[in-house]
């Protein structure tokens, strides 16, 4: 194919059709491609920095987020201590009041306790003081009882002194036997209410020592122990126990035969002696053959 040539009016040169118009195109061209690629360029920066704000606004709000859940965490954690610090308080509170009340019941037992000591010892001084005073007028009744029998036989003497001698001697002698008839009498008199108030007194202190069991005094003339003791636990009968009180200035080992012949009647699990007097072998507490023995 023959190359087509134009000669250019100005300067005369020759122009190759086919080259200016290729330049033409690639010239176009070019410039197509630089637009498009300016274009896409512009667009893919545009779209970098609307990927570049939307990472930015995805970090800010997951910081935000994060924040708020941090927050939240801290709200909760806060709200949680506070719960637990007003459980707390108020299990100590409950422990509080209970340690209250139990030093408060512990006080009123203590002021029971003392109260009760307190009765105790204004019973037993004033069984002392009964003890004091029935002495003092038995030992008046028998000086009383010794000076009329003794006013008595002066006045029978003087009247009778005209009797013969024998005569006066016997009646001396009668009269002897009466003073002496009455002094025992007194005597007996004397340690029979000293046994009674010596069994008073044991039972009023059986009493209150315990004070839930039943104390079951035998009535006098009726044969058997002085007081019987019906041990109660929880509102059941556990056990019995026989008592004996002996006033008296000289031990008797009889009373150890006797009190177990009671015990085996009353059908008793301990039986015990209460005496001022004791076995020589025995200081303050000790058993015989089965039975207890104790002082006052």
């Amino acid at each position: 194919m023959d190359t087509q040539t134009i000669t250019c009016p100005n300067c005369g040169t020759e122009i190759e059709v086919a080259k200016v118009l290729s330049d033409q195109i690639s010239a176009q061209l070019r410039k197509q491609f630089e637009n498009e690629a300016k274009r896409k360029e512009s667009a893919l920066k545009k779209k970098e920095a609307q990927l570049l704000e939307e990472r930015k606004k995805l970090e800010d709000e997951k910081e935000s987020m994060e924040l708020k859940v941090q927050e939240i965490l801290l709200k909760e954690k806060a709200k949680i201590k506070a719960e637990a610090i007003k459980d707390a308080e108020k299990k100590m509170s409950i422990e509080f009041k209970d340690l209250q009340e139990q030093a408060k019941a512990q006080q009123k037992k203590l002021e029971e306790f003392q109260k009760q000591e307190l009765e105790l010892r204004k019973k037993v001084r004033e069984a002392e003081e009964i003890k004091r005073n029935a002495e003092l007028e038995i030992a008046r009744r028998v000086d009383e009882e010794k000076n009329k029998a003794i006013l008595e036989a002066k006045r029978q003497f003087e009247e009778e002194h005209r009797l013969k001698d024998k005569d006066k001697d016997q009646k001396i002698e009668d009269l002897k036997k009466t003073v002496e008839a009455l002094k025992q009498k007194l005597e007996q008199g004397s340690q029979e209410r000293q046994g009674e108030v010596f069994e008073q007194d044991l039972e009023e202190r059986l009493n209150m020592v315990f004070p839930i069991d039943t104390i079951i005094p035998i009535s006098k003339g009726q044969r058997g122990a002085d007081v019987v003791q019906v041990v109660n636990e929880n509102g059941y009968i556990c056990g019995k126990i026989l008592w004996e009180a002996k006033r008296t200035k000289n031990w008797s080992n009889n009373w150890i035969e006797k009190l177990r012949q009671d015990q085996q009647n009353e059908k008793a699990d301990i039986a015990i002696i209460v005496s001022n007097a004791l076995p020589k072998d025995i200081d303050s507490f000790g058993q015989i053959d089965g039975i207890w023995v104790t002082d006052d």
